[in-house]
């Protein structure tokens, strides 16, 4: 039933609760991002794919939506999959990182892995002079 979807959604990204009342062109990037995470749970997925869900978003709004993103797997049986360059939020949140560069797949592993190798991270993740 869509109201049961819709409690169930609530529940999982509770700050939409409270912007349910108030226009999309009123909210900030990460109310709207929130938003987007809720619609596209309503549809009751089985895969959710989010691309930069961080990007542009305040701290507060980053920890709010990454608490969002790592009840999902649990409350709707789901797989999400995430693109992101924001390294702490990736390797807080997942099981399993794959790091790509120019479209290629270059490593695959833990985060807790990825996060003890300095190394991996200066080859594959930092910016600027190699």
């Amino acid at each position: 039933m869509a109201s049961d979807q819709l409690e169930r959604v609530l529940d999982a990204v509770p700050l939409v609760r409270d912007l349910m009342k108030r226009q999309g062109y009123e909210l900030s990037g990460g109310e709207q991002q929130a938003v987007t995470i809720a619609r596209a749970l309503m549809s009751a997925p089985d895969f959710l794919l989010l691309d930069e869900p961080t990007e542009g978003l305040s701290p507060l709004i980053v920890e709010q939506l990454q608490a969002s993103i790592a009840r999902l797997p649990e409350v709707f049986d789901l797989g999400v999959v995430v693109a992101e360059q924001n390294f702490r939020f990736v390797t807080d949140l997942a099981d399993e990182v794959h790091v790509l560069e120019t479209g290629e797949m270059v490593w695959s592993g833990t985060p807790e892995h990825l996060v003890s190798n300095p190394d991996l991270i200066d080859r594959h993740l930092s910016v600027g002079e190699k």
